[in-house]
């Protein structure tokens, strides 16, 4: 009887350890989750939030900001997080107002000076009409008269460049970009005819529809034609090509020039940024064709570049989005 008793302690007191132990090993489960949550409400949840507003301030939203409430060490990186936002949003805005005002003083001074301008070259042109005028003076005429269709020609380019920066909705419309670049080449036949320029083409017979505003689309590709002519020399010759390849159309338009120097590859568009004198000295260009292209292939929602990898002269190359 005893021996019965005995058994039945001893079983009931493993129970109550297995139990004890069990319930121990619960209480420290409920302790750890508690404290997992209050760590993941104390760290991981600010963290996010911290990795969140990096995430927006980094893609460009430089407006936005970082709300979070902690005292610690997360709370100070978010106010540094959110004063460099700042910063850099003041000095962006700072940038854009200069820009503005910039490009207002240009249109003012371009305004200002066209009439004058104009009318020098009105006046010189009709004075080269008088019979009692010398060589010598009819010749000061004529440079007098050069000079003045550059100037012009000047402050027309930086008119319309100042109004291409500042187009937000232009008027486009579906057009089939393989017969609008045969139809802008065929007016370029002559030129290349009496240049002995030889042009290769290569447009694919078929239908390539993009959303172009076909008078601003004519000045870039012809501003980029142009530069061409300008800059081939011996057997000067030309190539243009249009191609599609993934989800964009690409026209490039290729010369047999001088080329461009790799180290001004990255600021050959920018405005009145030149090539050496070997390119220039005879053109008398000031450097915004160039400039205008890539502006109007961008409102095209396009990209403008050159091919680094072409030696033989110069390759520019025109994309555009098929979507």
């Amino acid at each position: 009887m005893s021996d019965t008793r005995y058994l039945i302690t001893e079983s009931y007191i493993k129970t109550l350890y297995i139990v004890m132990f069990l319930s121990i090993l619960f209480s420290i489960l409920l302790i750890i989750t508690f404290f997992s949550r209050i760590s993941a409400k104390m760290i991981v949840k600010p963290i996010k939030v911290l990795v969140d507003g990096v995430d927006k301030i980094s893609m460009g939203d430089y407006s936005s900001r970082i709300y979070l409430r902690s005292q610690n060490e997360l709370g100070i990186l978010k106010d540094s997080i959110n004063t460099m936002a700042e910063t850099i949003d003041n000095e962006i805005s700072f940038r854009e107002k200069i820009e503005e005002n910039k490009k207002r003083l240009i249109l003012d001074i371009s305004h200002d000076l066209k009439t004058p301008l104009t009318n020098i070259q009105g006046y010189s042109e009709s004075l080269t009409l008088s019979q009692d005028l010398s060589s010598e003076t009819k010749q000061l005429l004529s440079i007098i008269i050069s000079n003045s269709k550059k100037a012009n020609k000047l402050l027309n380019d930086l008119v319309d460049l100042s109004h291409l920066d500042a187009m937000e909705n232009p008027s486009f419309s579906k057009i089939n970009i393989c017969e609008f670049t045969r139809e802008l080449l065929i007016d370029y036949i002559p030129e290349f005819e009496s240049k002995g320029i030889e042009l290769e083409v290569d447009i694919p017979d078929e239908i390539i529809l993009l959303n172009i505003n076909e008078q601003k689309l004519t000045r870039a590709i012809s501003n980029i034609i142009n530069n061409a002519i300008k800059y081939v020399k011996i057997s000067p010759k030309l190539k243009l090509c249009i191609y599609k390849k993934a989800n964009s159309v690409f026209l490039s338009i290729t010369d047999n020039g001088n080329g461009i120097p790799i180290y001004y590859v990255d600021e050959i568009f920018e405005p009145f940024v030149r090539l050496d004198s070997s390119r220039n000295s005879k053109t008398g260009g000031a450097g915004l064709g160039l400039s205008i292209s890539k502006a109007i292939i961008e409102l095209h929602k396009g990209k403008l570049f050159i091919d680094k990898t072409y030696r033989d002269g110069a390759r520019f190359i025109m994309e555009f989005p098929l979507k």
